[in-house]
C-alpha cells in the first residue's frame, strides 16, 4: 500500500533508504531477492505490471521488477 514503510525500516521486502532517513540512496530488493543502491534521481522511469508489481528503469537499460504497486514506489521516490 502506499502508506507502508519501506521493508528495510521493519516491514520485510522491497526497497528501502539505506541508513539515515535522508540517505542519499534507496536500496532496492528485486524479485530474485537482489539488492541494487541507486539514487532516487537515477530511476528513469516506473511502470505497472500487469501482477500488480512494478519495473523501474535505471541507468544503463537495466530493468529492476519489484513486487510493489506503482503508488508505493513513487512515494520511495518522492
Amino acid at each position: 500500500m502506499a502508506g507502508d514503510p519501506p521493508p528495510d525500516r521493519g516491514a520485510g521486502q522491497g526497497a528501502a533508504a539505506a541508513g539515515a532517513p535522508h540517505s542519499r540512496y534507496l536500496v532496492v530488493r528485486d524479485r530474485d531477492g537482489r539488492r541494487t543502491a541507486v539514487t532516487r534521481h537515477a530511476v528513469s522511469a516506473v511502470c505497472e505490471t500487469e501482477e500488480g508489481g512494478s519495473l523501474l528503469l535505471l541507468p544503463g537499460g537495466r530493468i529492476v521488477h519489484v513486487e510493489q504497486d506503482l503508488d508505493t514506489v513513487l512515494g520511495w521516490l518522492a
